[in-house]
């Protein structure tokens, strides 16, 4: 239940920034379902976990593309280089909607194992699979950043 309050409190924040009312009165609704779901039904919502996360991750990526914003891929790249070149401010946007498609999937897998109910299966996928995949992306990205930057 704490985590369940730290995101709502994170997300009321977010809320607050400058959305349409229709879009804020939205946002709220679906804080409501999920608090709802995650008191009335334990069991799904303690298999859900990796679902949030996943979802989180995505909406912190997303929100970086929105126009005025620096994508999320960029902030991390200009730590180490400061005055990033405009091919790389390109290539950080596409890497960051790249983490957007990757987080909507584990997130729409993951949904689906808890829906299953098979806890082999969920297990299986979101102790094992998921980071496979995460990590083998990371890995991919990097080996073609790599050769990218050298071309």
């Amino acid at each position: 239940m704490p985590v369940i309050l730290l995101l709502v409190l994170r997300n009321l924040e977010f809320i607050r920034a400058g959305l349409s009312p229709s879009k804020k009165l939205l946002a709220l609704s679906l804080l409501v379902l999920v608090v709802a779901a995650f008191v009335l039904f334990p069991t799904i919502s303690a298999l859900s976990y990796p679902v949030v996360i996943n979802l989180m991750m995505l909406v912190w990526f997303a929100q970086s593309l929105r126009a005025g914003q620096v994508p999320l891929v960029e902030r991390i790249a200009r730590i180490k280089e400061p005055e990033l070149e405009e091919k790389g401010v390109h290539y950080t946007r596409q890497v960051t909607k790249l983490w957007c498609i990757v987080f909507a999937l584990t997130a729409a897998v993951s949904a689906y194992t808890v829906v299953l109910g098979d806890r082999d299966i969920w297990l299986l996928f979101n102790g094992l699979i998921i980071y496979l995949f995460v990590a083998g992306t990371f890995v991919l990205e990097f080996l073609f950043r790599t050769w990218y930057r050298r071309t």
